[in-house]
């Protein structure tokens, strides 16, 4: 040991004094953790050329990555085996792809341009021409009671010499006109039967004993009372018929019309250019605006006097 190695040894402090010191000094100690140390070398040895340590070391590192040769022929085995299934799928994708380029790569045969079409394709949506059927729903009531009139009353002389004409009154209503203003399943409203008073004693008076059959317009036929509007008019064939109401216009005479503009005229129904029809106003509308009242009153002479001419 040399001087200063003792002079070291001499002036350093006991472990556990020297620790003391450093809390009281409030120093910490400087550790290095685990990860930090530094590794033993496992290979000192080495260092002095030893070729025999070399070789033990080199015959230990192969035998700690030997695998047994079992494991490794079957590994091989399985190697192999997957590597010609493999081969004979590439094969089959092979074959496919030169098939595909060959018919890709077939000489295109000669097409005319006369017989390919340069007109534009139409692309809108064809749409089916099947319009919404139209019911009426008749209101079970018979005006045979009105014509009960005594011929000296209406100026006939002669009720026998009566001509027979029957109507069809229609009405559709919009959300603002309640139907019952019109008619109920029992019969017309009160104010429905005034109205037709005056249409048959009109018709009295002109020597025309009027039948009147009143129906509600609907686009669903419910009931025993409901039929296609088609069918009615096959069947009873009304010499003429009285639309009321704009909603009724559109609906079976023209939807760009109201009643101001075609009453006081003869109209052809839009499903039957046959036959004929006479626009006026709708009863809650008259109940609503009496003014309207005497344009309803020509309606009504208007239709009679229609009804008379075409007898004579």
């Amino acid at each position: 040991m040399t001087n200063n190695q003792a002079s070291i040894s001499k002036n350093t402090m006991p472990e556990k004094l020297r620790l003391e010191y450093l809390s009281e000094m409030q120093i910490t100690s400087w550790e290095l953790r685990e990860p930090f140390k530094l590794p033993e070398l496992a290979c000192e040895d080495v260092t002095d050329n030893n070729p025999n340590v070399l070789n033990s070391q080199a015959e230990a590192n192969d035998k700690a990555f030997e695998l047994p040769k079992e494991k490794i022929i079957d590994s091989t085995s399985k190697d192999v085996k997957q590597v010609s299934s493999v081969d004979k799928i590439k094969e089959i994708v092979n074959n496919s792809a030169v098939n595909d380029k060959a018919l890709k790569h077939e000489e295109p045969k000669s097409v005319s341009l006369k017989s390919v079409s340069l007109k534009p394709v139409s692309l809108k949506p064809v749409f089916s021409k099947t319009e919404k059927k139209q019911y009426l729903n008749l209101v079970k009531w018979s005006s045979a009671k009105y014509t009960q009139i005594v011929p000296e009353q209406t100026g006939s002389n002669d009720n026998n010499s009566m001509i027979e004409k029957n109507i069809l009154i229609i009405c559709r209503h919009k959300i603002d006109q309640p139907a019952n203003s019109f008619a109920s399943k029992r019969g017309p409203s009160n104010f429905m039967q005034d109205y037709l008073k005056a249409l048959v004693e009109f018709g009295l008076q002109n020597n025309l004993r009027i039948s009147i059959q009143l129906a509600h317009l609907a686009t669903a036929g419910l009931g025993e009372s409901s039929i296609t509007i088609e069918s009615y008019f096959e069947k009873q064939q009304p010499d003429c018929s009285l639309v009321l109401g704009d909603e009724t216009v559109e609906n079976l005479i023209d939807k760009s019309s109201d009643v101001k503009s075609i009453r006081c005229r003869l109209n052809k129904f839009s499903f039957n250019a046959n036959a004929e029809a006479i626009a006026s106003y709708h009863p809650f509308d008259l109940i609503s605006n009496p003014r309207l009242k005497s344009l309803a009153y020509e309606d009504i002479q208007f239709l009679v006097s229609h009804l008379s001419h075409v007898t004579s």
